[in-house]
């Protein structure tokens, strides 16, 4: 039986209220993008795993996830480069190295990736040992060498200029290469030479792997398949079911018996006998599969064109599994223009010329080293960037370029405001405070009088700024920052976040759902009674009426009269119920319709109508199946309905109301992959709430609409 849960709409509440809402979802607020990838929109090309449970895949674009139970889970990491990664080898569950016409290396896991310089290469596989030797192989002959873990490189000859596909090492001098036109290559003294073995075949060899130090297989175009069992010195043909139009990019072994090769067509062949025969467990026959691994006794992974499989039974059976895409994000800036930046996680940003219809450039602020915690904009041209390792960039172009104008001090930098496009300040950890004059050229240290963590900022002119903080820290300087004055906040808990919306009125949230306001410039602080336990992380105060707030829980507020009282806009199917989010960080506001959050989990929304009515975006790839909110709603006479579905399909989207009574039938037919977007007129419908459900044969998703028809009563 299937439950339909009807949610609450929009509740008002005053500050003599007792709500807690840390479960409240926004209503009102288009998910622009949330990047969820599932069975992936992309093609992944090799995974390593360096134990039963840490495996990491490599793709397109510079596409890196990384798993840490056994491929159940992944979530992509920062790979610090948007070129193609070919393939990724980890000798630890820190220290990797992946390649392509780019090479990166981490010894922390991932988390941070370091480019190393390779020239104009372009490298196709790549073997680490654990004596800190390795060797890249790649395009024209290419084999690189490293004898100290990857930070360097030197080339050594192949004797060929066939394109080499895979190197792999059976113990720490023996290795093997195979390539195009059926070349294998082997060294028995580490990589620093290597001989010609005769292949017997002159198809192209894409992969090779061992079972042990003898028995070996190699597989490539023409559903080749040999074998060796003399560790690679002699080589023999084996035949397969598979049509000998086929390519097999990978291979994997678990033993001397049980293999598992994969290539076009999603073609899958099995051996359990030694390769002596090979079952084709063909899935989707448009689908490319690039990479195989065993990381387990009866554990397997398959990567590849918008495709990850993990099997749990030897790979008798294949189950999908989900990529997710992550970033969080701390930041927003409308820059003017209908231009927005957003920063996060791992140093990287993206920026829109297009009200975030789709991303306009993805970008990231040198070595992830650190995160990115906040920007500003002076004016549609300067603006400034922050880091939580004390970093600073400053840009001069609506952000489109940007140039580091203070180096790492290690002391982390929490929020940044400008009153205009040169005065602007930065407030941090123990209790630092920066101050610049001329558009974030430069900067100069202030004394703040504290070593209190400072975590919010704004400046309401070129001498008058406030700063907030831990314990109820309020600050304000009336000179241009010479000196800056201790004031009483009513409070002592954290306050995240403070926000003008004139000379005189502002607003300042913190933890435990803390509102404080000032009617003076900052001078006096009256404590709003606390209505949520919800910590609130940022707000924004656009005039003297308009106020949003945000924080955990995905918890968004909005007043209309000052911050006396709020609204709690609430909607629990604002992102698919398979990734909901902890926590907004950030909110920014051109007028009182217009407004952008972002958040934990690559969440970001956008509003057109202060919070009211919502609509959702399409995305520009089809990556989900997804039903979104109508718009608008609610529903007066006629109303949009958009959805999403990953692949071409019988799609139904039906109307209930709340009995269970199907009152419309608005789309039963086969659909194209893709975005669609359904016109749904609700004249003839009583007010009352509805639900609209989207089935396929896969998947069911339900939502709730509102209908307010003046002539048809409830």
């Amino acid at each position: 039986m299937r439950t339909l849960v009807v949610f609450s709409l929009m509740l008002t509440v005053g500050f003599f209220l007792p709500v807690d809402q840390c479960d409240a979802q926004p209503s009102g607020w288009s998910v622009i993008y949330q990047h969820q990838i599932s069975n992936v929109a992309t093609y992944l090309y090799d995974l390593s795993f360096s134990g039963s449970d840490t495996g990491t895949v490599v793709g397109w674009s510079g596409t890196i996830f990384r798993t840490t139970d056994g491929g159940l889970h992944w979530r992509s990491q920062w790979s610090n480069t948007g070129t193609t990664l070919k393939a990724v080898d980890f000798i630890s569950s820190k220290l990797g190295v992946a390649v392509a016409d780019a090479m990166v290396r981490t010894t922390d896991g991932g988390e941070n990736w370091t480019p190393i310089e390779i020239g104009d290469l372009w490298l196709e596989s790549v073997d680490l040992n654990d004596d800190g030797t390795g060797i890249a192989v790649g395009r024209m002959g290419t084999i690189l060498k490293t004898d100290d873990f990857g930070i360097s490189w030197s080339q050594r000859s192949s004797g060929t200029m066939m394109i080499l596909k895979k190197i792999i090492f059976l113990n720490n001098l023996t290795g093997l290469i195979v390539g195009y036109d059926g070349t294998i290559l082997r060294t028995t003294n580490g990589g620093d030479n290597w001989t010609t073995i005769p292949s017997g075949t002159s198809s192209n060899l894409m992969s090779v792997c061992f079972a042990d130090s003898m028995h070996g297989v190699a597989v490539g175009y023409d559903a080749t398949i040999l074998r060796t069992v003399d560790g690679g010195l002699t080589w023999f043909k084996q035949t397969s079911s598979a049509n000998s139009n086929l390519v097999l990019f990978d291979i994997a072994l678990r033993d001397s018996l049980i293999g598992i090769a994969v290539g076009t067509s999603g073609t899958i062949l099995r051996t359990s006998d030694g390769g002596n025969t090979w079952t084709n467990q063909q899935i989707d026959s448009t689908t490319f599969l690039h990479g195989v691994a065993c990381i387990a006794p009866e554990i397997w992974a398959i990567v590849g064109q918008r495709t990850n499989l993990r099997s749990t039974d030897n790979g008798l059976t294949w189950a999908s599994q989900e990529f997710v895409s992550e970033t969080d994000w701390t930041a927003v800036a409308i820059t003017g223009n209908g231009n927005e930046i957003v920063v996060g996680r791992y140093r990287f940003a993206f920026y829109t010329r297009d009200g975030w219809g789709s991303r306009h450039r993805c970008f990231g602020f040198g070595r992830a080293s650190s995160n990115l915690s906040d920007l500003a904009f002076g004016d549609s041209l300067h603006g400034a960037v922050i880091g939580t390792d004390g970093t600073i960039w400053n840009s001069t172009d609506n952000g489109t370029d940007w140039l580091e104008q203070r180096h790492a001090t290690g002391i982390p930098l929490n929020s940044i405001a400008f009153c205009d496009s040169r005065n602007g300040t930065v407030v941090g950890d123990l209790g630092s405070i920066l101050r610049t004059k001329d558009g974030g050229a430069t900067w100069s240290d202030q004394s703040s009088g504290t070593f209190t963590k400072l975590t919010g900022v704004a400046t309401i002119d070129t001498l008058t700024a406030i700063a907030v903080g831990d314990s109820g820290t309020v600050l304000i300087t009336s000179d241009g920052g010479m000196n800056w004055v201790s004031k009483a906040s009513g409070t002592t808990v954290t306050l995240r976040s403070v926000s003008f919306s004139d000379g005189l009125n502002g607003l300042a949230v913190g933890d435990r759902g803390t509102v404080i306001k000032t009617s003076d410039g900052g001078h006096n602080w009256t404590l709003l009674n606390l209505w949520t336990s919800c910590a609130l992380f940022d707000i924004s105060y656009i005039d003297s009426n308009t106020a949003t707030a945000v924080g955990d829980s995905g918890i968004i507020i909005r007043s209309t009269d000052g911050g006396m009282s709020w609204s709690l806009q609430s909607n629990p199917e604002i992102v698919p119920s398979n990734l909901s989010y902890s926590r907004l960080n950030s909110v920014s506001f051109a007028d009182p319709d217009h407004g952008t959050i972002v958040g934990d989990n690559d969440v970001i929304l956008r509003t057109t109508t202060g919070g009211v009515t919502w609509i959702e975006e399409p995305k520009s790839t089809p990556t989900l199946f997804h039903l979104a909110q109508n718009y608008p709603n609610p529903v007066t006479t006629s109303t949009t309905i958009p959805f999403t579905i990953k692949k071409p399909e019988h799609v139904t989207l039906s109307v209930y109301n709340m009995l269970g009574r199907e009152v419309a039938v608005l789309v039963g037919e086969e659909r194209e992959m893709g975005f669609h977007s359904i016109p749904f007129d609700a004249s003839g419908l009583a007010s009352g709430m509805y639900f609209y459900v989207l089935r396929t044969g896969s998947a069911v998703q339900t939502r709730k609409m509102l209908v307010v028809n003046q002539n048809i009563g409830f």
